[in-house]
């Protein structure tokens, strides 16, 4: 009569979760890197509308209500107080959203199309489409 050896289940058990652990290790690895991407590509993209707007308001050429516009589209992003403040849900954040974009878009409108491309192609290459719907 033969005895059964009695196995143990453990070292299956601990390699799994092991092999759980690493699994798990690699998907938070790759998402740190994507978003990591994500948030380089923002600065950069934040980064190149910074100069682009400051060169703007550097041309001489440019229309002084469009450099106040501009130059006040900055102040409101900065200023400590709004019209509605921000911890009012959704309504405190978006009239920041609003106003600004608001008036980064006034702005635009009264830059003569010709100085608008200009620098949009020196900052950024090549005009999209959408760009050059401004003037419609």
């Amino acid at each position: 009569m033969s005895v059964l050896p009695v196995q143990n289940d453990e070292p299956n058990f601990v390699h799994l979760n092991k092999s759980v652990e690493n699994l798990f290790l690699l998907f938070d690895n790759l998402f740190q890197q994507k978003m990591l991407k994500r948030i380089i590509g923002k600065g950069s993209f934040i980064k190149e509308h910074i100069v682009f707007y400051r060169s703007l308001y550097d041309d001489p050429r440019v229309p002084r209500a469009a450099k106040w516009l501009l130059w006040s589209a900055i102040c409101y992003t900065l200023l400590p107080f709004d019209l509605i403040p921000d911890f009012v849900p959704v309504i405190g954040q978006l009239d920041d959203i609003v106003i600004v974009s608001a008036l980064l878009w006034l702005a635009i409108r009264m830059i003569p199309k010709g100085i608008y491309e200009e620098h949009h192609k020196r900052i950024f290459g090549e005009l999209r489409s959408d760009d050059i719907q401004l003037w419609s």
